[in-house]
């Protein structure tokens, strides 16, 4: 027991100048550490807000990003089958001028050649009848058409 009291004397002492010299150190290393952790945390405080100001506003505007491209999306959808409908119906007007252009271009060409035909035709049938008159009149027949001929032309004046 002899033993262990000197060396706790020495500890007491040592412990007792300890405290006496690094008292006024050690509490203002402590109240220093506390006042930087606290100013240290004060701004994670305010970098923690500010971080959660812009992740709402960067939420916000990515919603209505994704709101603006969906309806842009839609947009573009309704003006593509607006404008294969406008396509369908010009292709259908076109085609129906196209055909009527053609049927009044078939009649017109039709037209023409009934006409070309009438008239070769009647070219032929007046060429033949002529040939077939004039191979089967005699020389009285002239006489008396030349006749008949004459009173017509006096009767008209």
């Amino acid at each position: 027991m002899n033993t262990l009291i000197v060396p706790a004397l020495n500890l007491s002492i040592l412990l007792g100048v300890l405290y006496i010299y690094l008292r006024k150190p050690i509490q203002a290393f402590v109240r220093d550490r506390q006042y930087s952790i606290a100013e240290e945390l004060k701004k994670s405080q305010g970098m923690l807000r500010e971080a959660k100001i812009k992740y709402e506003e960067l939420s916000v505007r990515l919603n209505q990003a994704d709101q603006e491209i969906a309806s842009m999306k839609a947009a573009s959808q309704k003006d593509a089958v607006e404008m294969r409908e406008r396509i369908i119906l010009q292709a259908h007007k076109l085609s129906e001028n196209i055909k009527l252009e053609s049927n009044n271009s078939a009649q017109l060409l039709l037209h023409e050649l009934k006409s070309d035909l009438y008239k070769d035709l009647s070219e032929a049938v007046l060429s033949r009848a002529g040939k077939m008159i004039s191979d089967n009149l005699s020389p009285e027949d002239h006489s008396r058409i030349r006749q008949h001929f004459a009173r017509q032309v006096e009767a008209a004046r």
